[in-house]
């Protein structure tokens, strides 16, 4: 039985050309819409959020793709940020939102950041309900500044959570 040889991973380079990004990503979505059986409809925004490029996705079918509380979109966004990866061998940073969910979930983190440290400057902790990592990290970011808190992760696998305690 011979070994089989792994890939080297893909560069972790900013990328150069966002046209071909944007054909590739643009390729795979449409492949994988396709495949779903979904009426959806996807397009590149012409915006940067946070130096990713925005694919949104919109149509009848749209809630089918963002799943329950988000699973199903971040298993998409997974999905075609490895394919394109391994096609132009080089990482890039996609983001695939539906109907604005993930920029609606954000601001709405952002409000449950500032509540908990409202909260927790008034002399308690407090913990905030489980959360992914990329939802915790969110969090972390938005209090980051606040020189009244600070903030830690705790917990286990889904159970893992934030806690904003007073500085």
């Amino acid at each position: 039985m011979t070994q089989r040889q792994r890939r080297p991973e893909p560069q972790a380079e900013p990328i150069q050309d966002r046209a071909e990004l944007e054909t590739v990503t643009g390729e795979i979505l449409s492949y994988l819409i396709s495949a779903m059986n979904v009426d959806v409809e996807a397009y590149v925004l012409d915006e940067l959020r946070d130096g990713s490029v925005v694919f949104e996705i919109e149509g009848e079918d749209s809630g089918l793709l963002i799943g329950r509380r988000g699973e199903t979109l971040r298993d998409v966004q997974f999905i075609v940020r490895m394919l394109v990866n391994r096609r132009i061998e080089q990482r890039a940073n996609i983001i695939i939102d539906v109907e604005r969910y993930q920029l609606r979930r954000t601001q709405k983190l952002h409000t449950i950041a500032e509540s908990a440290a409202r909260s927790a400057s008034r002399g308690r902790a407090k913990s905030l309900d489980p959360m992914t990592p990329e939802e915790r990290r969110i969090v972390h970011i938005a209090l980051s500044d606040n020189q009244q808190v600070v903030t830690e992760s705790e917990g286990q696998g889904t159970e893992r959570h934030v806690v904003v305690k007073p500085r």
